[in-house]
């Protein structure tokens, strides 16, 4: 009878859900992803699966538990645990664990390594474990571990047994809304209450009912299923079926676990046919097969994952059915072989092209499963489908086909048909894009018949979209946009003729490669085949096609890099593609709605995006099925959130090969400190996502990376050679969606190596020092031995070393004083170069600037004179440059020494009686004929006599002597000049040095003269010797070995001897004397003369000119008759241009002059010190004249201006508004306070101003004048007249009062005065 039933009771199963599968309440495959052994190196056999807190699943396998954290499984064992039945998280996250006469839980250790624990022992003797624990159920703060003969309650580490009343087995226990139910075999239906079992109300009505699941249902209720009797509804009180389509499905295929999905989905496992779906009204939703994809229909249980997935632990390993995502696929198990390639639902059926052929899906009756039906007569790809009045069309590679109720009939034979189209313009034919052009069908007698090709095309055509007007844009698999327009009027289609097509092609602005064509409204854009590219919109005036950014913007979307990847209906639905910043493609369902505006929503199909091209087709806007190497049905309705939280874990790390010093339970942080080798660190990490096979990881080592590393599909890192120190190994997941997930950690410590450990120093310095004793010891006898003799070495090399550091010294302070005297010597040569610079350039540009006009000879003389020292002093900087590298070489040739030496001696003549010094000269007239460096010899006298003639004063005597005897040439000079310090004596023949080195020298030179002269004369072989008494004279004696010849060579010495005439010539110019008494005082102060007289030129004629030959006359000059403007030198002697600034600015009847410094020292610090002190202007030599007379006319303006400032008729002057230096701002607000304090005074005049103001009559005019532009009288009185006016126009009083109350005593002078001021008497005012 048995053998009867079950067969009857399949077939009624199948029966009746191939019925519901008619009314298309399941339709495709779920998402299923199996894990065997391959994967996890167990057991096949899994009986219990679940997920704890930390997202991990543990499923009770039949060699002990494994764990597995989305990244690999691991296998948890113990010796007495053999085959696990049950693994049950609590809300501690503990994982209990129930086995074959086992049961325990597992604990981390200290490195983060899940133990299984044992409690067998602790169960009382009298209630011994001698049967499978096959569910434990968490209760408040105890465990209850069911066996299948007995209950055992864990409490405060102890086991207690609940007693169950009856001679009945238990059935089955449960739990539900935290309620432990237990089934009583004969008994009926228990719950747990404390520590015994009470029967539900009407529980007795389950005492011959087998219920083998119980679940909850709603609120508050238990849904109880039964084998072979059917379901119940229990709601605390009462006890109802409840009726349901899927009960014969679980009883043909033997019921044994069961799972609610959601508050109004329930799954069920089968022993025989998988998992049935059911809704909580019992309709049947579907079932989950092999068939389906499962790895084997024996399921033994279920669990819902946070995801939404559901977790299978069957016979042959575990599945993940990814109920919860909104699609569900078909791929060849449903029938449908090769990529798809487009799709599209004609007369209320699904066809789908692949490069297999066609398909349409049909629903197979007798097998319960959706299948695809491939079209018979289509045996090539299929590209394209045109649905049209009724009748549907495919382009395939071996033409085109018309599919319709009579069948399959080809109507085109054309090889390699790719898409098809039509225009409005011609209703009767579709147009068919192939490899080769574009070709056309006709309906002609009631069927569609001739192939037309349109000879102006040879493309190969990818894509055909019509446009409003009825043209047709092509898109091409190279580059061209093709548009093809027929003609405008209203033609039948037995007009339409080939030659009357228009056929444009559109290539500007395209980049190589296939196109397709979108139209978008009015809007034509084009997206290629080529990698980065961006979308291109045809600019219908220029016809180009030119990158948009702007589309992403239609549709809400912020992303710059938005392409449309397929549209339908005209762009009533479209599948946009973005690419932001960080390279993650994301796609987008856009469609229009009655306002004419796009909704847009994102389009989650990262886990079935087709790596080839998509093809989508839209049913309604929340429908959408997505071809690639299948095809998926994905639904908007499903309320699944795609943006969740997760986290990554750190799951373990090894030293070495194989040490694991952290095996990866999130809940223990070790404190790990690692000793310092040079083996690697690896680091393993995971997440469990949705799709965890899809997930990146991003890693960071603080302490060692600078930066977190690129995203990886990699979930290990491996570091090597880690320096001691403090690390934080941080990564990161992100998922298939983009959403990053939270940051995992390990903290670690790595030491320094045991050689610098604090103890490895310790043991250095013990042995160091043992090693000092050691050799102090075998020193110590040796020392004594040698110890007189060294105190005798000792003391000579101390003597020795002593002279070497004084001799160091004395090097050290040589080569510095040589720097300083460098630095001197470069400060020098500025101001030596610049000075003559100014008195070449300034004539010069004067010249420029009127060529007209000629220089005088006096001018004329100045600049070669000035040209002249410039070359001198070349050529001794090019002499010194020479010497220093070795390369200057004595030239000599025959001649007549004392001859030579008259002629270069002669040259002072004429500058000595100039200085009415008394220049005697003693040479033999003899002959003195040898071989010598003349122009060495010469060099040597000039600058003896130069440096004589310069620092001898006007009146003085210079002689200069010359003889030769015992082969040697002696030349002596002297004077009776200012002569040099003794201390000073013996450097005056180093390099760079002078005498007089300050800013105030009464000389102006080099330092290099008398050193060149003593390097010609040591390259001579000769000496020179100097003797001198300050203030007395110096006297220089050189002697040079000299041969005499005493016959003379025959050849003829010629010798040119030209002179250059410069005829005195009268000034081109002269100035008329003029009366220069109102034009402004400008004094001049310049040690140079010529640059005294070139200035003074460029002043004359506008300017009074005073000039004065250093700051200490110029001083007395400004005191004694102040002028309007000062020009003065930096670099003069006795007082610089600094100290005379400081000077005039400090003092109260200076301090008012403005002050323009010329210097050749170009340095800033120069500029800044000299501006600091209060002067007004700086000019660097050499100057622009010009640029000299616009500083002064601009300083003089402004004083002008100050003076006009305090003329004006308003009294209240405010001496800081005004720019003066703070002297006149002191001395202006004195003055303006005594004028407030005593102007009511008729008393009060000029005498008493000048009491008050401690100065003379002569200084406090002047002074006042040069502020005010008034005397002091007038000062006073205009005081008085303004703040008369100031009180008459306050009405203060009468004319009468308010004279006598500002200081007037006469009525009539007071009225004369206020009217010749302001122009009306006061009466008046």
């Amino acid at each position: 009878m048995k053998k009867l039933i079950l067969p009857l009771l399949l077939l009624y199963s199948f029966f009746l859900l191939s019925q519901k599968e008619e009314d298309g309440l399941q339709l495709g495959n779920f998402p299923i992803e199996n894990y065997g052994q391959k994967q996890y190196s167990a057991h096949h056999q899994n009986w219990f699966i679940t997920q704890d807190q930390t997202d991990f699943i543990y499923a009770a396998n039949g060699e002990g538990i494994l764990e597995y954290d989305g990244a690999s499984w691991r296998l948890i064992a113990f010796p007495g645990l053999r085959a696990v039945r049950t693994v049950v998280v609590d809300r501690n996250n503990v994982k209990w664990i129930g086995g074959d006469r086992e049961l325990g839980y597992l604990v981390p250790d200290t490195l983060g390594m899940l133990k299984y624990r044992s409690l067998k022992d602790k169960i009382p003797e009298t209630y011994p474990l001698t049967a499978n624990i096959w569910q434990i159920f968490p209760e408040g703060d105890r465990i209850i571990f069911a066996s299948d003969n007995t209950l055992y309650s864990y409490k405060n580490d102890q086991f207690t047994v609940i007693p169950h009343p009856g001679d009945g087995s238990i059935y089955r226990e449960y739990q539900v809304h935290g309620k432990v139910y237990v089934s009583i075999i004969g008994e009926g239906m228990f719950v747990v209450n404390g520590e015994k079992l009470e029967l539900i109300p009407n529980g007795e009505f389950f005492k011959n009912i087998r219920a083998t699941v119980a679940l909850p249902f709603g609120q508050d209720s238990v849904l109880f299923v039964s084998k072979g009797a059917g379901m119940y509804l229990y709601n605390g009180s009462t006890i109802t079926k409840m009726a349901n389509e899927i009960e014969a499905y679980l009883d043909g295929n033997l019921l044994y676990a069961g799972q609610r999905l959601t508050n109004t989905k329930y799954a069920f496992a089968t022993l025989r046919g998988g998992v049935v779906l059911m809704d909580n009204n019992g309709k049947y939703l579907g079932h989950i097969t092999e068939q389906n994809g499962i790895a084997n229909n024996q399921v033994h249980a279920l669990s819902v994952d946070r995801e939404g997935a559901l977790w299978l632990a069957h016979q042959t390993g575990i599945s993940k059915v990814s109920l919860q995502l909104p699609y569900t696929y078909f791929d060849s198990r449903n029938g449908l072989d090769g990529t798809v390639s487009c799709i599209l639902r004609h007369e209320g059926k699904l066809y789908v092209g692949t490069y297999s052929g066609l398909y349409v899906l049909d629903k197979d009756m007798e097998s319960d499963y959706p299948k695809f039906r491939k079209i018979e007569g289509i045996t090539s790809g299929c590209f394209n489908l045109l649905s049209k009045e009724g009748e549907l069309f495919a382009a395939s590679a071996n033409g085109v086909f018309l599919i319709s109720e009579e069948g399959v009939r080809q109507v085109s034979n054309l090889l390699g048909c790719r898409t098809l189209g039509f225009s409005k313009l011609y209703p009767d034919r579709i147009f068919v894009g192939h490899l080769h052009g574009l070709a056309s069908i006709k309906y002609n007698d009631g069927e569609w018949t001739e192939v037309q090709d349109l000879g102006q095309i040879n493309d190969d055509i990818f894509s055909i979209t019509p446009d409003a007007k009825g043209g047709l844009w092509l898109g091409t698999s190279l580059n061209p946009i093709l548009k093809v327009e027929f003609p405008d009027s209203e033609k039948t289609n037995s007009e339409f003729q080939i030659e009357n097509l228009s056929v444009e092609r559109y290539t500007q602005g395209l980049p190589k490669g296939s196109t397709n064509v979108w139209s978008l409204g009015e809007e034509l854009f084009v997206t290629t085949d080529v990698l980065n590219e961006p979308l291109y919109r045809l600019d219908p005036i220029s016809k180009q096609f030119n990158p948009e950014k702007e589309f992403g913007k239609k549709f809400g979307l912020d992303s710059l890099n938005v392409f449309p990847r397929a549209y339908q209906s005209k762009g009533q639905y479209i599948l946009l593609e973005s690419k932001p910043v960080q390279g993650k493609v994301y796609r987008f369902t856009a469609y229009k709605n009655g306002n004419g505006e796009y909704n847009v929503q994102r389009f989650y199909d990262e886990a079935i995006r087709s790596t080839t091209e998509t093809h989508l087709f839209w049913e309604g806007e929340n429908q959408i099925w997505s071809g690639g190497e299948g095809i998926y049905k994905y639904d908007f309705n499903t309320n699944y959130d795609f943006k969740d939280s997760f986290s990554t874990y750190v799951r373990k790390v090894i030293v070495g090969s194989d040490s694991i010093i952290y095996g990866g339970d999130p809940s223990i942080h070790p404190n790990t400190v690692l000793n310092h080798s040079n083996f690697g660190i690896r680091f393993e990490f995971a997440s469990l996502t949705s799709h965890p096979e899809a997930n990146n990881y991003q890693y960071n080592l603080l302490g060692f990376d600078e930066k977190w590393s690129e995203w990886s599909h990699e979930n290990r890192k491996d570091y090597t050679n880690l320096p001691e120190g403090e690390y934080s190994f941080m990564v990161r997941t992100r998922n298939i969606y983009g959403d990053i997930g939270q940051v995992g950690t390990f903290n670690f410590v790595i030491l320094p190596p045991w050689y610098r450990a604090w103890w490895a120093y310790v043991i250095y310095v013990v042995l160091f020092l043992g090693f000092l004793w050691i050799i102090l010891q075998l020193r110590s006898r040796q020392l004594r031995i040698r110890n007189e003799a060294l105190e005798k070495l000792i003391e000579i090399r101390t003597t020795e070393v002593q002279h070497q550091a004084n001799q160091l010294k004395i090097q050290a302070e040589k080569l510095l004083d040589l720097d300083k005297a460098k630095s001197r010597f470069f400060a020098n040569i500025s101001h030596e170069f610049r000075t003559p610079l100014t008195l070449i350039k300034g004539p010069i540009e004067q010249l420029e600037q009127n060529f007209d006009q000629k220089l005088s000879m006096e001018t004329v003389i100045m600049i070669r004179r000035n040209a002249n020292r410039l070359l001198n002093m070349v050529n001794q900087l090019l002499d010194l440059s020479k010497i220093d590298e070795g390369n200057l070489k004595l030239s000599p040739s025959e001649g007549d020494v004392f001859k030579c030496l008259r002629t270069a001696v002669s040259s002072f003549n004429s500058h000595a009686a100039q200085r009415r010094i008394d220049y005697r000269v003693r040479i033999p007239t003899n002959m003195l004929w040898a071989s010598f460096d003349r122009d060495k010899l010469e060099n040597i006298v000039y600058n003896l006599l130069g440096n004589a003639f310069k620092f001898s004063e006007n009146g003085s005597e210079i002689s200069f002597e010359a003889d030769y005897y015992s082969n040697n040439l002696r030349i002596q000079v002297s004077d009776t000049g200012l002569g040099i310090p003794k201390e000073r004596l013996p450097f005056i023949f180093d390099r760079f040095y002078q005498v007089d080195n300050s800013a105030t020298k009464e000389k102006e030179g080099s330092g290099i003269g008398l050193s060149l002269s003593k390097d010609l004369i040591d390259l001579m072989g000769g000496t020179i010797s100097v003797s001198s008494v300050e203030n007395k004279g110096t006297f220089f004696t050189v002697l040079i070995p000299l041969q005499e010849i005493k016959t003379r060579s025959i050849k003829v010495e010629l010798v040119k001897n030209s002179k250059e005439m410069h005829p005195t010539i009268a000034n081109v110019y002269e100035l008329n004397p003029g009366d220069y008494r109102d034009l402004p005082r400008i004094l001049l102060i310049e040690d140079n003369s010529d640059m005294r007289q070139f200035i003074k030129g460029q002043l004359i004629g506008t300017y009074r000119v005073i000039e004065a030959v250093n700051g200490e006359a110029g001083l007395q000059c400004a005191l004694k008759d102040p002028p309007d403007l000062i020009v003065t030198d930096l670099m003069m002697p006795r007082m610089d241009g600094i100290e005379l600034c400081r000077k005039l600015k400090t003092d109260l009847h200076t301090s008012h002059i403005p002050v323009i410094m010329l210097t050749a020292k170009a340095g800033r610090e120069n500029k800044i010190e000299g501006l600091e002190i209060g002067a007004d202007d700086y000019l660097t030599k050499p100057f622009d004249g010009k640029e000299l007379l616009v500083r002064i006319r601009n300083l003089i303006e402004q004083r002008k201006y100050l003076r006009e400032l305090f003329s004006n008729r308003d009294i209240g002057i405010d001496p800081k508004k005004v720019t003066v230096t703070s002297v006149d701002q002191k001395f202006l607000e004195e003055v303006l306070a005594l004028l407030e304090d005593k102007f009511s005074e008729p008393d009060f005049g000029v005498v008493e101003m000048q009491v008050a103001l401690a100065m003379s009559k002569t200084q406090l005019h002047r002074k006042i004048k040069a502020l005010t532009n008034e005397s002091p009288g007038e000062l006073l009185r205009n005081f008085r007249l303004k703040r008369a006016a100031q009180l008459l126009r306050q009405k203060v009083d009468n004319v009468t009062q308010i004279a006598y109350m500002v200081g007037f005593n006469n009525l009539s002078y007071f009225a004369k005065c206020f009217k010749r001021l302001y122009g009306v008497p006061p009466s008046d005012y």
